[in-house]
């Protein structure tokens, strides 16, 4: 059977504890067919070791790596942890799921699992809006700016932010892959590499942005541009957001948030 392995960020805190074992409990109600799921935590921070031990019962199928102290203190925005993801994986999963802590599965997702693994390609849903810029910079411009000298290859601007609107110029409305990383399969066939460029790239772009929070995101789509990747851009089901305009405008992938 295979195995997808599901790879959360995390601090050691009652609520990232309290969300890890939700997800964990979600995951384990799904019904399973063909595939096996597997959870790895990767945990940045100061330990709070009272929530550890309080939460420890309910988190006790998951695989839980920490990241070393000292990267936690120098490296921002959780990335000691995101990073730890990509370094400390499985070696035996077929897919990788790099999702995080504050989703959570509510339904069957095993036919993303077979497409990314039958076309070699990396999946995710396309994130709302372009990532913060300095003032008068298209979004264009700003991801120009964030490749130039890092990749060899050119971006290729053929997806549309999930909501931005078509009365948007295309300059702002128009973006490489560029996907919400709280849910992004990748297949083992390109793990490495993807692990690879994305691990030297990250760090390279926290200078260059006006919000290096982003750098993630942005790494990813780097890596897979420049590894010249197979992509999928999901359906907005795939990471539904807790927000009214997504709501409102894919009512079809929406469960639960009107009467």
């Amino acid at each position: 059977m295979p195995k997808v392995a599901i790879l959360i960020p995390g601090s050691p805190t009652r609520a990232f504890l309290s969300q890890i074992a939700a997800f964990n409990l979600a995951l384990n109600r799904l019904t399973w067919k063909q595939w096996e799921p597997s959870l790895l935590v990767c945990m940045g921070g100061e330990p709070d070791n009272d929530a550890l031990d309080e939460w420890r019962p309910h988190l006790r199928d998951i695989a839980m790596v920490f990241a070393p102290e000292l990267q936690s203190e120098k490296i921002p925005f959780f990335y000691a942890q995101i990073d730890g993801l990509f370094r400390w994986a499985p070696s035996d999963a077929d897919v990788f799921l790099r999702a995080d802590a504050d989703t959570l599965p509510i339904g069957d997702f095993e036919d993303v699992l077979d497409y990314v693994v039958e076309t070699r390609s990396i999946a995710g849903v396309m994130a709302h809006f372009p990532f913060p810029t300095s003032p008068g910079m298209t979004s264009r411009e700003a991801w120009l700016r964030a490749a130039d000298g890092l990749i060899s290859e050119p971006l290729n601007f053929r997806q549309a932010y999930s909501l931005t609107g078509a009365d948007v110029p295309e300059e702002n409305r128009l973006a490489p892959f560029y996907v919400n990383d709280g849910a992004v399969f990748i297949p083992k066939a390109l793990f490495s590499e993807f692990a690879r460029f994305f691990l030297h790239l990250r760090p390279k772009l926290m200078d260059r942005l006006v919000a290096p929070y982003y750098s993630g995101q942005i790494a990813l789509t780097l890596a897979v541009t420049e590894m010249g990747a197979r992509t999928c851009a999901l359906p907005m089901r795939y990471n539904f957001p807790n927000d009214d305009v997504a709501a409102e405008r894919f009512p079809d992938s929406c469960l639960g948030r009107r009467p």
